[in-house]
């Protein structure tokens, strides 16, 4: 066994040596510079001498001196035993320390006080002169030895110890002093250093850990673990900063962990709110569910992924974490109904505590009675992170727009990005708010029409007077969720609401289909045809109004949600009469047999108020011409259809240019041709109308624009119609079936070209990319803004930036390509 230096010994029994470097300084080396003096000088000359006496008399008051420390040390120490010598016992008294003293007689107990060094200080310590560590070797560090000096001169306990030691003994005299000092106030200075603190903090330790663990549990015991707990309480308020005193604040928890399950003997004393629950506590409430095969809840299951296991949050648990709970709480019970049992293994579970003292050495188990450990449970906890998981993926949305903008929480943005059902939850006032608009509108109309402006209103977009691509379909989603339809629906290619246009809403029903049907584009197609030629009276008349709706009734091949989106349709058209021009991209995508229906329905609109005007015929031959037909034929159709018997809301399942024509099959019924009536069309306006068609039909082509681009959101016939007009050129008539385009993932085909079209460079003058757009029908920062909206949904970036020259991200056009 290694010995400290005896000096240093002396000090630490409060005992100064006189010269300590003289007296340290090893004979040998004295001799040899006497030798070496000896060598300089002859040593026959008398100051020499005088010189040499002085020398030695020097040495022999030291060795005097040296002999008293010896005595006084010994004075302090006791009897040393059989067969050793009085100094040997010293030496081992000062290094060994054995236990002289019982524990329970060092221990002043609360509510009593003891002086030493003449201050008064209050119980809760260990006080006495020998009191063995729990390691055997050594004095217990938080031991105060009465028999050991203090000196008040320079004590401070605001400031550090001359030298980390922690142990009293080891102290020197005026820091012993300033614990001594801090002791006697009452231990309750905040302004007191640290050091000090956890020396009193080593004595609950030790009573707690080592003394009570030991002893019989009665009323006693625990008025005194009550005691303890209540000190280490006081003690982590006053000295516990999280920051500037971290090790202490996580000790002294963990201690009050260790004394709530003494008290509660056992037993799991959980709050209300797990994320305040002790480690501790959840670990044994947890053992004691799964010992008794007890359904697990939802919320210790999140506690036990998140807490125990430690395992890191996604980040929309952390944007968003009330949210997050009530979904995971959900799902959760959607898939283990009551809770998952978990089959407990063979591993048990153990609580430990390692001592901050020194006299420890060791890890403290505590009981904790026969539980099983959850920790190497990792089957049923795969099976909580794969809920997480899914959470995580329902909230991403929600998440992403609380990161870029963290003030749009609670706003109708936001909402309309929970999953539906949280929102009655979650949606507070905006949505309650948003209801009682709503709720509002339909008292006043079955499908109420309003103004784009007063939409805004209750929308907090990142512009005030227009929604981008993801807001204006994220508004679509909140109001379907409610019960409700928007028409158009930027969804399926309606414009983006903005300040200056309108729409119309209508109910929903909850059971609808997601896309657009080809039937249905169709039959809107041919709605926006008759009313574009009934508004030749500048609006439609109600007879027409009323025979178009009893035709949407009857369009064949439509759901009955399609439907009633065809009338919300039908009720915006009126308000906003759509033109025939920009139609055509759409015509000519329509397919044959439905295309050659439509010459008849709109006569029949045309007729269902009166003769047909002259205006109405404009724009018959105007649409004849963007249905590829002979303008010449309307008005053998206009003849035809004045001498028809049958109601005009007769349901239209067959075309009017079939091989049996109409007029040949009213002649096998017997019917006769009726007298041209007065108020009847005037023929020789249809004549010249005849002579006219055949001079103009050459320039309609070029008068005809296309300002629509297409809107379809489903799959689009592999062929274009087979009908040529006898005015198309050659070229046209050669011209083959286009190609089905394939569709990239949220866009439609004129963008979905563009996007692939901008992967052949990496930068674009602005001018190439405006032609190349405008080739596909679409203005250039429309569609630009259209794709970066569906590349910051799917990676926070954009595709293109710039203006002049338009840089192209591949990477993220390469991910949205697939």
């Amino acid at each position: 066994m290694e010995f400290p230096p005896f000096w240093k010994l002396l000090e630490q029994m409060g005992i100064e040596l006189p010269e300590p470097d003289r007296l340290r300084k090893p004979p040998a080396t004295r001799n040899q510079a006497r030798k070496t003096r000896s060598r300089r000088r002859p040593s026959s000359t008398a100051g020499e001498a005088e010189e040499q006496i002085a020398q030695e008399m020097l040495d022999l008051m030291g060795a005097l001196q040296m002999m008293a420390a010896i005595e006084e040390f010994a004075s302090l120490t006791a009897d040393a035993p059989q067969g050793e010598s009085q100094l040997e016992s010293q030496i081992r008294s000062a290094c060994f320390a054995p236990q002289m003293q019982p524990a329970r007689d060092c221990w002043i107990p609360f509510g009593e006080t003891v002086e030493v060094g003449g201050y008064e200080i209050p119980g809760m310590v260990y006080v006495g002169d020998n009191l063995a560590s729990l390691r055997h070797h050594g004095v217990e560090p938080c031991l105060i030895r009465p028999c050991l000096n203090v000196s008040r001169r320079k004590s401070d306990y605001s400031k550090p110890p001359a030298a980390y030691n922690p142990s009293y003994t080891q102290m020197r005299e005026a820091d012993r002093a300033a614990y001594l000092a801090w002791s006697a106030g009452g231990r309750c200075d905040p302004k007191a250093h640290s050091s000090y603190v956890w020396l009193f903090y080593y004595g609950l330790e030790r009573r707690l850990l080592h003394d009570l663990l030991k002893q019989q549990q009665d009323d006693r015991w625990l008025s005194e673990l009550r005691q303890i707990a209540v000190e280490i309480k006081r003690l982590k308020k006053l000295y516990g900063n999280p920051v500037a005193n971290w090790s202490f604040d996580h000790k002294s928890t963990a201690l009050l962990e260790i004394c709530d399950l003494l008290l509660s003997s056992g037993q799991s004393a959980l709050s209300a709110d797990l994320d305040k629950a002790p480690l501790l506590s959840l670990q044994i409430g947890l053992g004691q569910m799964v010992k008794q095969k007890q359904p697990l809840p939802a919320d210790w299951a999140f506690a036990w992924y998140a807490k125990l296991a430690n395992n890191p949050l996604p980040t929309a648990a952390q944007r968003c974490p009330a949210e997050f709970k009530t979904l995971f709480e959900r799902r959760y019970h959607e898939a283990y109904g009551a809770g998952m049992v978990v089959k407990p293994g063979k591993a048990k579970l153990s609580v430990g505590y390692f001592p901050s003292s020194p006299s420890f050495g060791r890890l403290v188990d505590v009981p904790v009675g026969d539980l099983p450990d959850l920790s190497r449970l990792t089957a049923k906890l795969n099976k909580i992170s794969e809920l997480i998981y899914a959470c995580r993926m329902e909230l991403e949305p929600l998440s992403r727009l609380l990161g870029r903008n963290a003030s749009a929480k609670g706003t109708a943005a936001a909402i309309a990005l929970l999953p539906p059902d949280l929102m009655e939850q979650h949606g507070g006032k905006t949505l309650k708010s948003l209801k009682a608009w709503l709720e509002k509108q339909f008292a006043a109309a079955p499908m109420p029409l309003i103004s784009g402006q007063e939409l805004l209103k209750h929308w907090s977009g990142s512009h005030p007077d227009k929604l981008t691509v993801s807001e204006a379909h994220n508004l679509s989603k909140l109001l379907e969720q409610l019960g409700y339809g928007l028409e158009p629906d930027p969804r399926f290619g309606g414009a983006l609401p903005n300040a200056k246009n309108s729409f119309v809403l209508f109910p929903w029903p909850p059971e609808h289909p997601d896309s657009l049907s080809l039937p249905y584009l169709d039959a809107i197609l041919q709605v926006q045809m008759a009313l574009a030629v009934a508004n030749g009276d500048t609006e439609a008349s109600p007879s027409e109004q009323e025979y178009l709706q009893r035709q949407i009734a009857q369009f064949p091949n439509l759901s009955d949600p399609e439907r009633i989106r065809l009338q919300a349709h039908f009720q915006l058209l009126l308000h906003q009469a759509p033109a025939l021009r920009n139609l055509k991209a759409r015509i000519q995508r329509m397919h044959p047999q439905n295309r050659a229906t439509v010459p008849q329905l709109l006569l029949r609109v045309a007729a269902a108020d009166a003769p047909i005007n002259p205006n109405e015929v404009k724009l018959l031959e105007k649409a004849y011409k963007l249905l590829e037909l002979d303008p010449q034929q309307l008005y053998s159709d206009i003849h035809d259809q004045s001498t028809l018997p049958e109601p005009l809301h007769e349901p239209l399942h067959e075309p009017l240019h079939e091989p049996v024509t109409v007029l040949k099959a009213s002649r096998s019924k017997g019917h006769k041709i009726p007298a041209r009536s007065q108020a009847g069309l005037d023929m020789s306006l249809v004549q010249s109308k005849i002579a006219e068609s055949q001079e103009i039909s050459g320039l309609l082509a070029n008068i005809f624009t296309e300002s629509d681009a297409p809107t379809q959101l489903v799959d689009q016939p592999k062929n274009q119609p087979k009908n040529q007009s006898k005015n198309q050129s050659k070229a046209k008539k050669s011209k083959k079936p286009a190609a089905r385009p394939v569709l990239v993932d949220g866009l439609d085909a004129p963008h979905s070209e563009l996007l692939r079209a901008l992967g052949q460079q990496e930068i674009w003058p602005r001018q190439q990319l405006v032609a190349l757009a405008s080739r596909l029908d679409l203005m250039l920062d429309g569609a630009l803004e259209v794709i970066n909206e569906l590349a910051f949904e799917r990676t926070d970036e954009p595709v293109t930036e710039g203006e002049d020259e338009i840089e192209v991200n591949q990477t993220v056009l390469q991910e949205l390509l697939g």
